[in-house]
């Protein structure tokens, strides 16, 4: 692939602004006819251009041209003794250089003109309508400036994305080591690793187990975020049974918070639920995001409660609590801001509802949300069963 350098644009394409009446273009023209070329040079001159031409007849000589400098437009004559405008454009394809070619020729019916652009030219003028190539080389060089701007603004992007990246996985390690180390040293601490312990010990050793748990959970909400790892789950889909998830994945995590706020945590889960192809780490990633919000605002004596059931061809679970529920001016944007929406959310359990969406979506699944003031909210998670001619 032939590079051009970074920075380096031909005479139009650094000056081309607004309607200056003298631009200054270069021109690579193939096209074994004098008299056609300066009749075209000519037309190029009475719109105000000043073309500096280099004509060419092989593909030889097309070839030494591309690498030999750049160039802001080229004019191809359809068919030369030993060269032609698809060659010329396959030459170009395959130098990997953005340049527009514009087929101008005087044998070129609608058929050939068709294939000419299909193969990749930007436009073809018949030489008895050469009044049509001054607007068509104008139009192109605009496009070309614009997506030169537009491949920089990417690679600006990137550059930064990358950058993104970077403080992200320093800060994923430096956020998320010191949270396991402690987590660990207390679960020795409580386990008599370091001597006896005394009940009441325990008892507020575990709630500060479950604190640095619930700290991890929102670091790793809040890194998901800005890392794009809600597309990049840990391991692939499988068939998983919703019921088993929940009573050995999820609620062992909140039993604990469930004993320690008073707060019974019930199940209700139907026997006959169907499997669901998913990627269990991110289903449960979204229930733990539920949880964790019911949890934080449902006041002692309260009752959260984890429900599954198959209804119409769906596979749901509800997670319903007894909390302060939600202001309605708030629902629509519940799902769409990282943002807290009230005084039910603070910032962690918005990047949580957020990042719930995005994983339903992906699992083509759907998330909503009934609430009542002062009595509490039901979230709904809805689920395709596995079927063996679906595709998920």
């Amino acid at each position: 692939m032939i590079s051009q350098l970074s920075g380096v644009l031909p005479g139009t394409l650094a000056n081309l602004v607004g309607d200056d009446s003298s631009l200054l273009i270069q021109v690579l023209m193939a096209e074994d006819c004098q008299v056609d070329a300066k009749i075209i040079e000519d037309e190029l001159k009475c719109s105000g251009f000043k073309p500096r031409i280099e004509r060419i007849e092989t593909e030889a000589e097309m070839r030494d041209a591309l690498i030999r400098k750049p160039w802001d437009i080229i004019i191809a004559d359809y068919s030369l003794p030993s060269f032609d405008a698809l060659k010329a454009i396959k030459l170009l394809k395959d130098s990997g250089l953005d340049i527009p070619l514009i087929v101008v020729s005087g044998t070129v019916g609608e058929d050939l003109a068709v294939k000419a652009m299909q193969a990749g030219a930007r436009d073809y003028v018949l030489k008895d309508r050469l009044v049509r190539l001054n607007p068509a080389i104008k139009r192109e060089l605009a496009d070309h400036k614009l997506r030169q701007r537009e491949a920089q603004n990417k690679q600006e992007l990137n550059t930064l994305q990358q950058a993104k990246d970077l403080i992200v996985s320093t800060l994923a390690h430096d956020l998320r080591n010191p949270i396991a180390t402690s987590i660990n040293l207390l679960e020795q601490l409580k386990a008599g690793s370091f001597g006896r312990t005394e009940p009441e010990q325990v008892e507020l050793i575990q709630e500060l187990i479950q604190t640095r748990r619930y700290e991890g959970h929102l670091v790793d909400n809040i890194l998901s975020v800005f890392s794009n790892q809600i597309l990049n789950f840990q391991g692939r889909f499988e068939l998983t049974n919703l019921n088993h998830l929940i009573c050995e994945q999820v609620v062992p995590i909140f039993q604990y918070i469930a004993e320690s706020k008073s707060i019974a945590l019930e199940l209700k889960l139907e026997k006959s639920l169907p499997e669901v192809r998913i990627n269990p780490f991110g289903i449960k990633r979204v229930l733990n995001n539920l949880l964790y919000n019911a949890f934080q605002y449902t006041s002692s004596k309260g009752i959260i409660t984890i429900e599954s059931q198959f209804v119409e061809s769906e596979v749901i679970l509800i997670i319903r609590d007894t909390g302060i529920g939600i202001e309605d001016q708030y629902l629509k944007a519940l799902f769409y801001q990282c943002e807290p929406t009230n005084r039910r959310f603070h910032a962690g359990a918005g990047i949580g509802l957020y990042l719930s969406k995005k994983i339903m979506d992906i699992h083509h699944g759907r998330i909503w949300v009934q609430t009542e003031l002062g009595k509490g909210s039901q979230f709904f998670l809805a689920l395709p069963p596995f079927q063996e001619d679906t595709k998920q």
